[in-house]
């Protein structure tokens, strides 16, 4: 038994170191070995002197007419002052009454966002200003914050440009002689 036990001890080992000769060794470099592989493709020069391309943009409509809304309703980033957040209607009317009381030249606007609504005063260019006026109303209206916000630019008075009467001036050359 024990020599049954020693030759197949003897068998492994000899399977094993065989098995694993030049496994740490890359392939040789004989061309016997190799697979080689051809590219058949046919290189093309670059033809700079062809006329030029046409691309053609497919577009949604839609595009062109948000596009000409912002272009005619141009904003920038300013700061208003939020005075209250609510579900109820009655109480944001109560609420702009109230402000436009008490501030008749300053703007109230409000915004739906499911589920409550927004009332803002004001459109600030800055925000020292914006923080100023949230001071000035803070007796009337408290939880009030300054927030920056999109506004729209405001619209300016066309100048009126008075033209000069047309008449004859004593420095003119009229070409009468005396």
């Amino acid at each position: 038994m024990k020599y049954f036990i020693v030759n197949i001890l003897f068998l492994a080992s000899y399977s094993i170191l065989v098995s694993q000769d030049n496994w740490r060794l890359y392939p040789s470099n004989d061309s016997s070995n190799l697979i080689t592989t051809h590219n058949d493709t046919v290189m093309n020069e670059l033809n700079y002197s062809q006329k030029n391309g046409v691309v053609k943009i497919i577009k949604d409509a839609r595009i062109d007419s948000v596009q000409k809304e912002l272009s005619e309703k141009p904003s920038i980033i300013g700061w208003t002052v939020q005075i209250l957040v609510s579900q109820q209607k009655e109480e944001i009317k109560n609420t702009k009454i109230k402000f436009l009381k008490a501030f008749p030249d300053q703007q109230l606007f409000d915004e739906y966002k499911t589920p409550n609504t927004y009332l803002y005063a004001g459109r600030f260019y800055d925000k020292i200003t914006a923080y100023h006026f949230k001071n000035e109303i803070s007796h009337l209206f408290q939880n009030t914050r300054v927030l920056k916000k999109t506004i729209d630019l405001p619209i300016l008075p066309e100048k009126k440009i008075e033209k000069a009467p047309q008449g004859n001036n004593e420095n003119e050359n009229t070409g009468n002689t005396e």
